[in-house]
């Protein structure tokens, strides 16, 4: 019976371990997101030098919330999403036509991201 009790415990406790990282995923995502959309928007307006600055301070964050992340999330994705990541402010900086593309495609890594913390039977397998 005390095994039954541990084991209960433990699933239980893995349960809500998982529960917390893809809650704690999906809202440094959603505020990343925020941030990338903030950036589209003041360069769209073509306010170049905010922009330049809220890509440092999405740099910094990214920083700051990447040391949770590596800890749910494959170490590959969070890299290219990084390299993404220190691309952009370059990018606004030279002009490059592909800036919005590359928000894009940061957009798309950060979905994925949450889609692979959610538990289902295809991440579990």
């Amino acid at each position: 019976m005390t095994r039954l009790k541990i084991s209960i415990g433990i699933l239980i406790f893995l349960v809500l371990l998982s529960t917390f990282s893809a809650v704690s995923s999906k809202k440094i995502c959603n505020e990343l997101y925020t941030q990338l959309e903030q950036i589209e928007e003041t360069a769209e307006k073509n306010n170049t030098d905010e922009a330049i600055k809220l890509c440092s301070t999405l740099q910094e964050t990214w920083h700051n919330k990447k040391n949770f992340l590596i800890f749910t999330i494959r170490r590959d994705k969070l890299l290219n999403t990084e390299e993404s990541i220190q691309k952009l402010q370059s990018m606004l900086e030279s002009d490059c036509d592909e800036f919005t593309a590359e928000i894009e495609s940061i957009k798309l890594m950060l979905d994925y991201i949450v889609k692979e913390e959610i538990p289902s039977i295809k991440n579990i397998l």
